[in-house]
């Protein structure tokens, strides 16, 4: 989709690219993000949905958000049309001026099905179908075994080697995952690493990363 809100969100200073994600977290367009994996791109966006769910549900009435990671800065918009904006920018990009602008230029683009988002549209967005997780960990990584945060290092890795950058924003749901089947102890790292796995949406992509784990 040829999306004018996309192409004037990635002219903002900061942004590296943006896309939008349907209510069930399908892409529905890109700009300058054809290098990262659909499979990730829809998954972040279904954790950025479930923040803005749930900030609502406390009573914010928030329509944007933003993760702020070391090198990166990932910025929700909702919009009308049950689209959700997500855009990737430079750790130091005013999100503010992206949330602000996307919402204009969707109001002036209504025919394109990206409308200007407010915080009722999330009952629209029917978040209620993403799958319930725990809020953290039932542990801490600091408080791992060195074999262990070692261990989850090279996954880390490997992740980011199969799915580009943007893949070490879902580890933390992975290990969440993980932890709740049982103690973060060294024996069960290959459950961590095949939990992945049945995750990549090819061959090839769960061909490349278990290699990068295989022993050299």
């Amino acid at each position: 989709m040829n999306s004018p809100l996309l192409e004037e969100i990635c002219l903002l200073p900061g942004v590296q690219g943006g896309c939008l994600l349907d209510k069930a977290h399908r892409l529905l367009g890109q700009e300058r993000m054809t290098n990262y994996d659909t499979h990730a791109l829809s998954e972040l966006g279904k954790r950025m949905a479930r923040m803005l769910q749930m900030s609502r549900m406390l009573g914010l009435g928030v329509a944007a958000a933003e993760l702020r990671y070391d090198r990166h800065l990932l910025v929700g918009v909702t919009l009308t049309g049950d689209q959700l904006l997500l855009a990737l920018c430079n750790h130091d990009c005013n999100a503010n001026l992206v949330s602000h602008t996307a919402r204009l230029v969707a109001a002036d683009h209504p025919s394109g099905g990206n409308g200007a988002g407010r915080s009722e549209d999330l009952d629209a967005l029917e978040l209620m179908d993403v799958e319930e997780e725990p809020v953290e960990a039932n542990a801490k990584p600091g408080s791992w075994a060195p074999e262990v945060t070692a261990g989850i290092g090279l996954i880390r890795e490997a992740l980011v080697h199969t799915l580009g950058p943007m893949a070490i924003m879902l580890l933390d749901d992975y290990l969440n995952r993980w932890t709740t089947g049982g103690a973060p102890v060294a024996k069960r790292l290959p459950l961590l690493v095949d939990l992945i796995a049945a995750d990549l949406s090819d061959a090839t992509q769960i061909k490349t990363f278990r290699a990068f784990l295989a022993p050299r």
